[in-house]
């Protein structure tokens, strides 16, 4: 592993990790895409890596809030979420949510990385 992305595992850990514990703080309301922006300015890793940055870790976070609470629920409103689209099964729905989280959060990484660049 060359130094460069071994700094950015360490960068892609420590925003999951607080990510994590500011989601946790603020009942996942508040917070955790902003922080995606502001690691994309600070670290200055460029636009892609800012945008992989964000995407990386909001898809594993929100994917892993899904599943959670999936499973806290037993599947039931995934059940019924997945009737309305067309018989989408609860790993597809968790899938999805992650995707979804992690376009907006690495939206947030580029434009984070951008603002530093220019």
């Amino acid at each position: 592993m060359s130094p460069d992305s071994k700094r950015f595992s360490l960068y892609f850990t420590l925003v999951i990790v607080i990510s994590f514990i500011i989601s946790y703080f603020s009942n996942y309301y508040f917070l955790s895409w902003i922080l995606c922006g502001l690691a994309g300015y600070m670290l200055n890793q460029g636009n892609l890596k800012g945008y992989l940055l964000g995407f990386g870790t909001h898809t594993l976070l929100w994917s892993a809030w899904a599943g959670f609470q999936n499973f806290q629920n037993k599947g039931l409103l995934a059940t019924k979420i997945g009737e309305l689209f067309g018989g989408v099964s609860h790993p597809q729905l968790v899938a999805l949510v992650g995707l979804i989280g992690g376009v907006g959060a690495g939206l947030f990484g580029l434009a984070g990385a951008a603002w530093r660049s220019k």
